[in-house]
């Protein structure tokens, strides 16, 4: 009963429809040469969403990413942030990708003992993590 339950909470294809779009359009930037950065892109507002609901679209990107790692694609913070953020500001929500970094015991395949990290807030949310924050978009 669960899983049916789940499966029904996932009838919006219309968004899912638009995660995948937005998706490509984000992995396939560098082969476009449309754009210098994936953060620069420019998306259309969505507006089948009249009432954005931060909670059903971070559930979807969550849901979509899942696909993707099952499917054998390798999804990271930064794919993930990029393509909630993307969603995020398309439904008119204010959104931020934060950048931080922490010193870590191992050293990395760099010879660095940092690793990186990256995250979505809404509005001035401020979350608390391990990262150092470095830098936030916008």
């Amino acid at each position: 009963m669960k899983i049916i339950k789940k499966i029904l909470y996932y009838k919006d294809v219309g968004l899912l429809w638009k995660i995948f779009i937005t998706s490509i359009k984000i992995s396939f930037i560098s082969f476009l040469k449309k754009h210098q950065s994936p953060l620069s892109l420019r998306f259309k507002k969505i507006s089948s969403v009249e009432n954005p609901d931060i909670g059903k679209i971070t559930k979807y990107v969550n849901f979509y990413t899942f696909i993707r790692r099952k499917l054998g694609f390798k999804e990271c913070c930064l794919t993930y942030s990029l393509l909630l953020y993307h969603m995020l500001k398309q439904a008119g929500i204010e959104a931020k990708i934060n950048f931080g970094a922490k010193k870590t015991d191992y050293k990395s395949i760099t010879g660095l003992n940092m690793i990186g990290h990256c995250w979505v807030s809404i509005g001035d949310e401020k979350k608390e993590t391990n990262e150092q924050l470095i830098f936030n978009y916008p």
